[in-house]
C-alpha cells in the first residue's frame, strides 16, 4: 500500500491506531532506543519499559535499548 495516496478500506473506528508492537530490524533486532515516550503517553498505561544497555560489538558503550517490556491489552 502507498500511503498516504492510499487509504485501508476498514469497518474500524475513525480513533484506532492500531496494535503496539515494537519494530525489528533486518537481524531480528528490536528498533528502541528505550527513550520510554510511548510509555508516558499510553492513555490506559497498558506499555512499560524497562531500559538496558547494547554490550558492545553491536552497541557503543551508550546505546541503549529495552531490557524488558509488557504490552497489556
Amino acid at each position: 500500500m502507498q500511503y498516504p495516496e492510499e487509504k485501508w478500506d476498514s469497518n474500524l473506528p475513525d480513533h484506532y491506531r492500531g496494535a503496539p508492537a515494537l519494530v525489528r530490524d533486518e537481524d531480528g533486532r528490536v528498533r528502541c532506543v528505550a527513550c520510554q515516550l510511548c510509555e508516558f503517553i499510553c492513555p490506559p498505561r497498558a506499555i512499560k519499559i524497562i531500559p538496558g544497555e547494547i554490550p558492545p560489538p553491536i552497541g557503543s558503550p551508550k546505546s541503549r535499548n529495552i531490557l524488558r517490556h509488557s504490552i497489556s491489552t
